[in-house]
């Protein structure tokens, strides 16, 4: 009967017979293991230091999810560093001190994207029916117009109505205006 008892490496997932002790004394100090257990070592380092900000995502392992800006970051020092202090992640870091904003929970990519792209339709469909909300205002004016002209009411009427129209449009393009300003960049 064969001796089945095996021992698995969590960092690396290899798998080496129990019996044979130079292979797994070989697997210890081998190359690729010292490299693995190294990274592993920095990344512990970074969430030590970037403790409640920093987490180790849960959705995707390459990365970390800070969560002050709600991003997911690479597990590379030096973009972590750069993430950490750049100007996004200081004005959130300063609100959850102050207590204006709460720590942010990590939700499932494929679940935001999915949102996302539902926002987009409501937005389209949105957009679609405005559009088509002033078309049939412009078609309603024209037979107006049209009317008007064959009924022979005058241009004096005709004026009118076209400025009280110009109006009401530009009423509406301020309220359409004012939502969609952005903030100038500094």
């Amino acid at each position: 009967m064969r001796d089945t008892a095996q021992l698995r490496c969590l960092l690396t997932s290899h798998v080496l017979p129990l019996s044979n002790v130079d292979a797994i004394k070989a697997f210890l100090r081998g190359k690729r293991r010292q490299r693995l257990l190294e990274k592993k070592r920095e990344e512990v380092a970074l969430l030590r230091d970037y403790a409640p900000a920093l987490t180790q995502s849960k959705y995707l392992p390459d990365k970390f999810f800070c969560r002050v800006t709600g991003r997911h970051v690479p597990k590379i020092e030096k973009l972590v560093v750069e993430h950490c202090s750049g100007k996004r992640f200081t004005f959130g870091q300063a609100k959850v001190t102050g207590k204006k904003q709460a720590l942010l929970d990590e939700r499932d990519p494929k679940e935001e994207q999915e949102a996302k792209m539902k926002r987009r339709e409501a937005n389209r469909q949105m957009t679609e029916k405005m559009r088509e909300m002033r078309l049939k205002e412009w078609e309603e004016r024209q037979m107006r117009r049209k009317m008007a002209m064959e009924d022979g009411c005058g241009e004096e009427n005709m004026e009118e109505e076209e400025e009280e129209e110009e109006e009401e449009e530009e009423e509406e393009g301020e309220e359409e205006e004012a939502p969609t300003k952005k903030r100038a960049k500094r």
